[in-house]
């Protein structure tokens, strides 16, 4: 009723509470119950609004392994919600498409920094704001995935709202549409996906350690070869955060580790009055 205010569950995770400081986020909610799995022992804690959501018990504390669906629109409410349960680093864990001819299915990436060419993170701040992960936890990913037998590439990724921009011959203008892949070909843009550069430049306006780390799919499905490179992609990841402390504080912001949370400054002002 108005006049009258009570705080939610976070609107979308429903996550009542956790002692997690650190999380994997992926698109695949499929991926998730590996990858804690892969971790330590796990549990399901929430699949509120298909964001399936596991917590995994490691030697260092609990992480974190969210499902964020597809895309940077329902990325940036999963890292939004995490930041409020008082996670300090997420990691991107996910599948990318390959820009660069020598990259081959199973190969592994990370991410040194993002073209944004989505439309989220230019919601929160102006384009020419640069997409870029923690130096310290790339640093620790790289040297960690190094260790593998692994192919590793670590460079520039490019990240887009539209899956389908990958067929040229679907667009409206599929000689501009090639011509603008060839570019970032040129530019030596090693692979495009839809989430991190959401990721990174939350990050950065958050005080959040962020990284992202990709397994490149390309047109081949075979399970074996791509659970192979998730599953030492996880072991690396689980490495690395034990190595990296928490971010120096750079904001006022005192993250919150209850059920309850504020709602949008738009709906206290719906319901208690433009002061």
């Amino acid at each position: 009723m108005p006049g009258e205010w009570e705080e939610p569950l976070l609107d979308h995770l429903g996550i009542e509470e956790t002692t997690a400081t650190q999380a994997i986020i992926t698109g695949d909610p499929e991926r998730t119950a590996r990858i804690a799995e892969r971790l330590g022992e796990s549990r399901e804690m929430t699949r509120r609004r298909g964001l399936l959501c596991h917590e995994a018990h490691t030697a260092h504390g609990p992480i974190l392994v969210v499902a964020t669906g597809i895309g940077a629109p329902a990325t940036a409410i999963v890292v939004e919600e995490l930041a409020e349960l008082g996670c300090h680093t997420i990691i991107r864990l996910g599948s990318c498409g390959a820009i660069q001819a020598h990259l081959r299915p199973g190969h592994l990436v990370v991410s040194t920094g993002c073209v944004r060419d989505e439309g989220t993170s230019r919601q929160y701040i102006d384009p020419s704001f640069p997409a870029v992960p923690d130096v310290k936890l790339t640093h620790a990913l790289i040297d960690e995935l190094s260790r593998s037998q692994l192919p590793l590439h670590f460079g520039i990724t490019h990240c887009k709202d539209a899956y389908y921009l990958e067929r040229p011959d679907w667009q409206l203008r599929p000689g501009a549409m090639a011509d603008y892949w060839r570019t970032l070909r040129r530019a030596g843009v090693l692979v495009t996906e839809m989430e991190s550069s959401t990721l990174f430049v939350l990050g950065s306006l958050r005080g959040l350690r962020t990284a992202g780390v990709f397994l490149n799919v390309g047109a081949v499905n075979e399970p074996g070869t791509l659970n192979r490179a998730l599953d030492v992609a996880v072991d690396a990841i689980g490495r690395a955060l034990e190595k990296v402390p928490a971010p120096s504080a750079r904001f006022s912001k005192t993250p919150v580790k209850t059920a309850k949370t504020a709602r949008s400054y738009l709906d206290r002002e719906f319901y208690e009055g433009d002061p």
